[in-house]
């Protein structure tokens, strides 16, 4: 593919996004963002592709309107002196294109020429450095793609500003080299989700076209191009995308946010590695956007992104799709939380080749980092070939009963739809385990560091609602640290009004002090600048001493706040994030790299198995899944405790099944019509000793969520089809109470879709549940022409006894 398939495919885009972009802004109304300024940048950019003159006036146009703007929001404001107090100062994803839109504006002669005949050159010249100063300073910090973004900003403005403040250059190239640095240390990224790899992946690699020194070390680095390599093992081939995980699109949704961005990051690593399996991964992510395979989000922000592909067009003569099949894929860091003689698997990945459309399926591991789910183990893809079976559910759902997984908690299904205005309304405790904050690099092995906290709090209701915060500090046996006595008024919150510090004598409250925030409808969070974090930063902790790190809140509303979702209320300290939420157990889960495999055999079908021991509660937890090259998935679950042990606790097994044709419903969604469009899936589950006649109930008429409790009979296998109409999940939950005298329960789920070929249909026809033992089960799947024997011993104890073969 030529650098030109993608100009013209940028060029159509930008001219069919333009004219509802501009007549949203005019009814709107609303003050310019970032939005605005990606769109002036991408409009600069085609213009200069294309020479047309109408694209470079309305590039200009916005611009022209965002100084304006910005000079009337600030002309009573000493902004050096407090930057803050400007409308989204701490916005990282304005100051880089705001810079490279001026730089293309400023390269033509004509424009340049009635730009300074409308503005006084040193009023120009002035709001552009003030723009900069606010949107480009140093700012956030750490590892993530906001500072990532922050510091390309730095250095774009660096270079193309010969106007700058020069006190301000040593400061700014210092802030610059320090996120450098971060991502040095471990060249890798502790971002988790697509959308924001792939912000964080594409500031770094354009930054790098500003700094020789710096595209030379990474040229020569093997970890930078394993973590490439990573991402590119990712794609589904026959879905041209990469399944979306932690943060990113939405239930049903086989779209994620920043996909335009992955074909100019592949381009890149393509030209700088001179690997044609990246060219590959570039082709493969940008035809199921074009072709409609997964629907990709029309920003200019993204678009602006893969525009810069056509500029990275590397010179290889050919696509290569990599040799990677089934894989364990590693990651090159441990943040956080891992300790340093067990090796960071990211996810692992079933199929059998890159070649053809042959069956994906892909399982997170990691299940840590900035914008993350704590899914350990779950399934957050599976197609088939032709149809996608599973996908995660994307950004509001985070809970482990929102993941293909098995998960334990107390056995109180119903308290997962009681209305939310009674869970938020008094006060309630988040308490995480200080193991999981980002480790001290090349320090102690028990030491972390809380660099900053950030809230993040999502008001979903038309009304303001009081957010409280108390008693933010670290416990320790009968010791507890404070770490945040609220006595400092200079908090800022964005979207928020931080009311200072209030006093209650209420017998119900944690603390006399606590923090008060009037958080408007819509996000509110604050950043990690000094004037805005709400704990000290940089706070050492000996996890020994302080196993928890742990606070107190509350949410006081006058309107019924019974649409609060599951992700409303987020922290994140350093390289970690985490949903508060008194329904979301926290406990910690550590992969076991010693029962962690991956084969195939000469069939074709692939298989894997990885285990989890449960910090803190003497529970292991296993999963053996076996993908048939039919394109048939069998999960084997196990969860096993010390013998006589009471736990309280329940374990399920969770599976949200997509069981439709996501192209066709997305096409049914746009306004096609079609008359058969749905496709469903039979699901098969066993594995709970003496169980017969599943007592099926939707606890919510309005949800699509089904929970399944068995009842304590024989053992028979139960049949569902999960059947809906569009692109929403149907969920099934089946739990077991963990009884003392369980050493082990296993769950056992077989999926495939209805319309299997007819041989394949003979496999699952005469499927015969051979045993079903407390440590070993077999099953056998025969036909007139083949039989598929399974021996798989789960309890961890022994040896891997495991074998998939036909006969």
């Amino acid at each position: 593919m030529q650098a030109v398939e993608y100009r013209n495919y940028i060029i159509k885009s930008t001219k069919d996004l333009l004219p509802g972009f501009l007549q949203a802004m005019k009814k709107d109304k609303t003050p310019l963002n970032h939005m605005h300024i990606n769109m002036a940048a991408l409009l600069s950019l085609v213009a200069l592709w294309t020479q047309d003159s109408s694209l470079y006036q309305q590039s200009y146009l916005i611009f022209k309107s965002f100084l304006q703007q910005f000079g009337m929001e600030t002309l009573n404001l000493e902004i050096y002196r407090e930057p803050h107090k400007v409308r989204n100062h701490s916005c990282p994803f304005t100051g880089y294109p705001f810079i490279i839109c001026f730089r293309n504006l400023q390269s033509v002669e004509n424009l340049w020429s009635q730009m300074t005949k409308e503005w006084d050159p040193k009023v120009l010249r002035k709001i552009i450095s003030d723009v900069a100063f606010i949107f480009c300073r140093p700012m956030q910090r750490g590892d993530h793609n906001q500072a990532m973004a922050r510091a390309l900003g730095t250095a774009l403005a660096l270079s193309a500003l010969d106007f700058m403040k020069k006190e301000q250059e040593p400061i700014w190239s210092h802030y610059v080299e320090e996120i450098w640095e971060e991502w040095r240390t471990y060249e890798d990224t502790c971002e988790n989700a697509p959308s924001y790899n792939a912000i964080y992946l594409w500031c770094l690699l354009m930054m790098l076209d500003l700094y020789p020194q710096k595209l030379k070390y990474f040229t020569q680095s093997k970890r930078a191009y394993a973590l490439f390599q990573r991402y590119r093992d990712h794609i589904s081939q026959s879905f041209c995308t990469i399944p979306k995980y932690g943060d990113d699109g939405g239930p049903g949704d086989l779209f994620f946010r920043s996909a335009d961005a992955w074909p100019a990051i592949f381009e890149k690593v393509a030209s700088i590695f001179d690997d044609e399996t990246f060219q590959w991964a570039a082709l493969q992510m940008f035809r199921g956007e074009k072709d409609g395979k997964h629907h990709a989000t029309r920003q200019p922000q993204m678009l602006f992104m893969l525009a810069m592909a056509s500029n990275w067009k590397p010179k290889i003569s050919k696509a290569l799709p990599p040799s990677t099949g089934s894989a364990i894929l590693y990651r090159g860091r441990d943040i956080p939380s891992m300790p340093q003689d067990i090796p960071t698997a990211d996810k692992i990945v079933l199929t059998q080749n890159r070649f053809s459309q042959a069956p994906f399926a892909m399982f997170e591991i990691f299940s840590r980092g900035h914008h993350s789910h704590f899914h350990p183990g779950s399934l957050i893809w599976y197609d088939n070939g032709q149809y996608a079976m599973f996908a995660s559910l994307g950004y509001h759902n985070s809970y482990q009963h929102q993941a293909n997984s098995l998960f334990i908690d107390t056995y109180e299904p119903q308290r997962y739809w009681q209305d939310a205005a009674s869970i938020y309304s008094s006060w309630q405790l988040c308490q995480i385990p200080s193991v999981l904050l980002k480790p001290v690099i090349n320090g102690d092995s028990k030491l972390r560091i809380i660099e900053a906290i950030t809230y993040r709090f999502e008001n979903p209701t038309n009304s303001p609602m009081h957010l409280q915060i108390a008693n933010v500090g670290l416990e320790g046996g009968s010791e507890f640290f404070i770490l945040e006595h609220f006595d400092d008024p200079q908090y800022h919150m964005r979207n928020a009004q931080v009311i200072q510090m209030r006093h209650s004598d209420n017998a119900d409250a944690p603390s006399q002090n606590f923090l008060d925030i009037l958080v408007f409808p819509g996000v509110s969070f604050n950043s990690t600048d000094k004037n805005s974090s709400l704990a000290p930063q940089n706070i050492v902790v000996d996890t020994q001493r302080f196993p928890y790190f742990k606070f107190w809140w509350r949410i006081e509303s006058h309107e019924i706040s019974n649409c609060l979702k599951p992700s409303n209320f987020i922290i994140r300290t350093s390289d970690a994030l985490y949903d508060i939420t008194p329904l979301n157990p926290k406990f910690v889960l550590h992969f076991d790299k010693r029962a962690a495999m991956v084969l195939q055999n000469a069939d074709g079908d692939q298989f894997t198995r990885f285990r989890f021991a449960h910090y803190g509660e003497d529970l292991n937890y296993g999963r053996f899944v076996i993908l048939l090259k039919e394109g048939i998935l069998l999960a084997i679950d196990s969860i096993t405790k010390p013998p006589g042990k009471e736990l309280k606790k329940i374990a399920s097994i969770s599976w949200h099944v997509l069981a439709t044709d996501v192209v066709q419903d997305l096409a049914v969604l746009q306004g096609e019509t079609s008359e058969d469009y749905h496709k469903s899936m039979w699901a098969e589950f066993r594995g709970f000793p003496h169980v017969n006649n599943l007592n099926t109930r939707t606890i919510d008429p309005n949800s699509s969520l089904l929970f399944v409790t068995p009842r304590q009979e024989d053992q028979s296998v139960a049949l569902v089809e999960p059947s809906f109409w569009g692109v929403r999940p149907k969920s099934i939950v089946l739990g077991r109470q963990l009884e003392a005298n369980d050493n082990c329960l296993n769950f056992v789920s077989l999926f495939y879709p209805k319309n299997l070929s007819l041989d394949s249909k003979k496999i699952v026809s005469q499927i015969v549940w051979k045993e079903v033992a407390l440590s070993t089960i077999r099953v056998e799947l025969q036909t007139s022409v083949q039989s598929l024997c399974i021996c798989v011993v789960l309890n961890f104890s022994t040896a891997p006894e495991w074998t998939v073969s036909r006969t």
